[in-house]
């Protein structure tokens, strides 16, 4: 896989239309890796700003670094794409035209408290993405999910975008 970006979580921010995890400069026990915080019981989702989409040969994946407190359970993750081409029609002002949803499936916790752990989604859907795309990608917890059963905030620290080249 080659790596095309990387995104901090200072690459993302609030999706405002719906519940929002909490983004954390610094953690509760004094660590200053930042996170966004997501709840075990209301779906949250965190939107990235939009980027310009780099060269890419092969499928996409989205890889996700995160850590809870809980050491028994699994969570559930989803992403969601949109890509716009200049030539689109589409009012940039009022209208989104995200992709439909990708499912990270269960993801089982790390066995040790707040050790970090990573999980990929595939971006099957992924809006007919080129290089050059204006892309935006949204990701939230499936706190809804039935096989989303770990207990408490789920902290994500880092995102991987890569392709299979």
């Amino acid at each position: 896989m080659a790596l095309l970006l990387s995104l901090a979580p200072e690459n993302f921010t609030n999706a405002a239309n719906v519940g929002f995890p909490q983004y954390l400069a610094s953690r509760a026990g004094g660590s200053r890796r930042s996170a966004w915080a997501f709840d075990p019981t209301v779906s949250e989702r965190m939107r990235s700003y939009s980027f310009s989409m780099p060269p890419f040969t092969g499928a996409l994946t989205l890889t996700v670094v995160f850590d809870i407190a809980a050491t028994t359970g699994d969570v559930v993750f989803r992403a969601q794409v949109e890509a716009v081409t200049p030539s689109d029609a589409i009012n940039m002002s009022s209208t989104d035209s995200f992709a439909a949803v990708n499912s990270s499936g269960a993801v089982s916790v790390p066995v040790a408290t707040f050790n970090p752990k990573l999980f990929a989604i595939a971006l099957t859907n992924n809006d007919s993405i080129a290089a050059l795309d204006t892309v935006i990608i949204t990701l939230d917890r499936d706190a809804t999910n039935g096989s989303d059963t770990a207990v408490g905030d789920c902290f994500i620290t880092q995102v991987y975008l890569s392709d299979a080249s």
